[in-house]
């Protein structure tokens, strides 16, 4: 049944349904945007930028990583266009990356390495091993990173430092993501969905001149910021935070930079146990959001709400006016070019970020996310003293 004159009730409520549509497009998914846009825009790698005068020391955490800290050792000396030191900080390895590691300084003069002992408790074993990287470093700018990576070009340091040319930069954030490899099971496309959402907030807020964290495995400021800041003084009751919370301390949008080339990211390969890493992972960065100043999450949460709410106007006023399919109409094409464009933009993120490029999944996986939060925030309440360094992990 066709009726155009539809009641004062049933156009607000199509018209709600369509604002909400807009809002959502875009202002809740401009980060997304942002970030498509950015990577669709670099530069492709010239001969002109080759090398840069700017000298690093790259600070490498390492634990257990006998398995694969000699390929990633050989890939890290390879970097081309940079004059740079390593730094490995072993924490208390027990297999044989120490003694891989002391052959290895043999091969290579400008790797020098140090420990985090086994007996040191009450306290967060990767920021002590971040200080001691820190204190060892001679040159002004440092990266930070782990052995866990795998570094994907010879151009990679190169692309994060280069940016330091410039006197005003004082920050420069880097990008990891899991190997898409790696993610096995079923729920490997959800956790890529959640992974990449979560990566595609930071970075495009920083990109937008809000940067409020970063990624410690892809990561670069200057020495003296640390110090400056007193290291990890302000947060050394958490076992985490090295990468976010102290970023947030100083991170502005006039001193940040992002470097998001393709040949500028790092995989990350978790084997068997990528699922559970995910988790942990996950785990460790709900809980110090809280502590972060940002609007990105007020931000989030207010796009979710409207996607919640656009269904529900969409169904009242289909509802309310049946038999009549004008409304239903209506609202179906509203919903199919929502859902369409977050399709869209969702799979040019993707490609940017080396997430899985979803399709029909994505609007279902945006509608289930502050759902699946709400539980997963409820678990991890129950073990938020795992976070503390007064309880040992």
């Amino acid at each position: 049944m066709l009726d155009f004159n539809l009641s004062a009730p049933t156009i607000v409520l199509i018209c709600s349904c369509l604002l909400l549509g807009l809002y959502i497009s875009i202002v809740g998914l401009r980060h997304y945007r942002t970030v498509a846009r950015h990577y669709r825009r670099l530069p492709s790698a010239t001969d002109e930028d080759a090398s840069t005068a700017v000298k690093a020391s790259v600070i490498v955490y390492t634990h257990n990583d006998a398995a694969t800290i000699v390929d990633y050792i050989d890939s890290l000396m390879s970097q081309k266009g940079v004059d740079f030191e390593v730094i490995v900080v072993d924490d208390a390895s027990s297999d044989y990356t120490a003694n891989i590691l002391d052959g290895l300084k043999e091969k290579y003069p400008a790797l020098h390495t140090t420990f985090v002992p086994g007996d040191s408790h009450s306290l967060s074993r990767r920021k002590l091993s971040l200080t001691l990287g820190m204190k060892a470093a001679k040159n002004e700018v440092v990266v930070t990173t782990a052995a866990c990576c795998k570094i994907q070009s010879d151009r990679w340091l190169h692309n994060i430092v280069r940016h330091f040319e410039h006197s005003d930069t004082e920050v420069v954030l880097g990008y990891s993501h899991v190997d898409k490899m790696s993610q096995k099971g079923l729920s490997r496309w959800y956790r890529s969905f959640d992974s990449l959402s979560t990566s595609a907030l930071w970075l495009g807020y920083a990109l937008l001149h809000s940067p409020y964290r970063g990624d410690g495995l892809n990561l670069a400021f200057r020495r003296r910021c640390f110090f400056e800041q007193n290291g990890y003084a302000r947060t050394i009751y958490l076992h985490h935070g090295d990468d976010d919370l102290f970023i947030n301390q100083f991170a502005t949008g006039s001193n940040t930079r992002v470097e998001i080339a393709a040949d500028s990211q790092l995989t990350i390969d978790w084997g068997e146990s990528e699922a559970r890493l995910w988790l942990d992972r996950k785990e460790l960065y709900t809980f110090t959001a809280r502590y972060l100043k940002t609007k990105a999450f007020t931000d989030r949460r207010l796009c979710q709400i409207a996607q919640w709410l656009m269904i529900a106007t969409g169904a009242t006023a289909i509802v309310t006016t049946l038999p009549n399919i004008v409304p239903t109409l209506a609202i179906a094409l509203i919903l199919i070019a929502v859902w369409g464009y977050q399709i869209c933009l969702y799979r040019r993120t993707a490609r940017a970020l080396g997430g899985i490029r979803l399709w029909w999944s994505v609007p279902l996986f945006m509608l289930m996310q502050p759902l699946v939060d709400i539980v997963y925030r409820a678990i991890f309440r129950r073990r938020k003293s795992v976070n503390f360094t007064w309880r040992r992990n």
